[in-house]
């Protein structure tokens, strides 16, 4: 009796199954964690400013508990918390807020992302005048990492006021919209976007725009085209006001009617929508009215894209030889890196390639997770080549037999399972691919 129950341990440990797996590449990124933008509105005061302040920070800067009682029982939760500063040119705080949100998760890994977002907003009125505005997050790492500040002045009431930007495909909906909030930048990976600009007061008059790039964002490898335009006629719309307000941890806006402002409604369509620093100049009858800085940026953009010589030699794992060579020796490599994936891309039309996207973002995910002892670049290693071209696992094993110790990756639906064998100090090894 006592020999059975030894032999059911045994086989209980030479055959352990580690977890289930999610595919946990879509929770990565390593762009910026945390987001700030300040906004100005109109206001019937002429003597006081109405600012819109958001603020968002993503999951993994946060900290989490997971419930214990109640009916969120078993979830997690994490509060936003931020402080909102209003200085003047003497130093003395004018005005002190704070935004403070509750968000709840269900599963623990999305505790730890780093591309899902807790945002929050927060309406102030303040007297006119020139400010330094501190946004300061309560987070796990509170170092000066954690503030944001601005430099703003407020001491004229504007003709027109900065655009907000909303992450929009379609022209004519405008409850519930989502705002960048970035700081005046549109995300590079929107479908496409709309620019609400603010005025209290508008003329009977033909209002038109042209969107300009300017120059190249000189932080990024990858160059798109160098020459970028849009022109168009401003839809204006009357007798509205501008509500931001929270609904479960997301920023959202609604353009109210029958209300005593009004609204030059810009949409920007997604082809057009290629990284860059722009001019958006609105003129009146042909004149021009005043202009706004805006960028396109690849907010998200994988870490591994930084480098190009790098970006370029992993792809060994889908091109060939050839086609590797032929990027690293054309006179300019990030147009035919971009050409290269221009044929696997989802969505043509759009000069977003989500298929880069996906590739590079589990190169980060590999490179991070897989490293060894012997090799500081995890993508580099059999479980980081596989799992950049399968993803994650739909369960992993580990085995002990005849003095080796194996893990073993299966991927039901493809039927497959990746078998690999520990060799030397934490590098894993692929042994064998069988059919099951």
């Amino acid at each position: 009796m006592k020999m059975n129950k030894l032999l059911v341990v045994l086989l209980l440990l030479a055959s352990v199954t580690l977890t289930a797996q999610i595919d946990k590449s879509k929770y990565y990124s390593y762009g910026e964690s945390l987001f700030s933008e300040v906004l100005e509105l109109p206001y019937s005061n002429p003597d006081s400013a109405r600012i819109v302040v958001l603020a968002k920070a993503a999951n993994e800067s946060l900290r989490f508990q997971k419930v214990k009682d109640g009916p969120n029982f078993g979830k997690y939760f994490g509060v936003l918390e931020v402080e909102i500063l209003f200085q003047n040119s003497d130093g003395i705080v004018k005005n002190r807020s704070k935004i403070s949100d509750t968000i709840y998760f269900k599963e623990y890994e999305q505790t730890l992302s780093k591309s899902i977002f807790v945002e929050g907003t927060k309406e102030i009125i303040i007297p006119r005048g020139k400010f330094d505005i501190e946004i300061k997050f309560d987070i796990k790492d509170n170092s000066y990492l954690n503030t944001k500040k601005h430099k703003i002045d407020f001491s004229k009431k504007p003709e027109l006021y900065t655009p907000l930007l909303f992450n929009s495909q379609r022209s004519d909906v405008y409850t519930e919209l989502q705002p960048f909030g970035l700081n005046q930048i549109i995300s590079f990976d929107a479908q496409g976007a709309k620019m609400l600009i603010p005025a209290e007061d508008l003329e009977e008059a033909n209002y038109t725009y042209t969107f300009t790039k300017k120059k190249d964002i000189s932080e990024i490898a990858l160059k798109w085209d160098a020459n970028n335009e849009v022109n168009g006629i401003c839809n204006v719309i009357r007798n509205v006001d501008f509500g931001f307000g929270s609904a479960y941890s997301d920023v959202k806006f609604d353009l109210k009617r029958n209300k005593s402002y009004n609204v030059l409604d810009i949409d920007l369509p997604g082809i057009k929508v290629i990284p860059g620093v722009y001019s958006l100049e609105i003129s009146k009858n042909n004149e021009k009215v005043t202009n706004f800085e805006i960028k396109i940026e690849w907010v998200s953009q994988p870490i591994s894209l930084n480098k190009l010589p790098y970006a370029v030699e992993i792809l060994k794992y889908i091109a060939t030889e050839q086609e590797i060579e032929k990027i690293n020796n054309s006179d300019n490599v990030s147009e035919a890196f971009l050409e290269y994936w221009k044929e696997k891309d989802p969505t043509p039309l759009t000069p977003f390639n989500e298929a880069l996207q996906q590739y590079f973002v589990r190169v980060d995910y590999a490179f991070f997770n897989y490293k060894t002892i012997s090799e500081d670049d995890g993508a580099k290693t059999d479980r980081g080549k596989i799992y950049i071209l399968k993803s994650s696992p739909n369960e992993i094993k580990e085995e002990f037999k005849d003095d080796r110790t194996l893990v073993i990756w299966t991927y039901s639906k493809q039927k497959k399972e990746y078998v690999f064998e520990l060799i030397g100090a934490g590098d894993y090894r692929l042994v064998e691919i069988k059919e099951i």
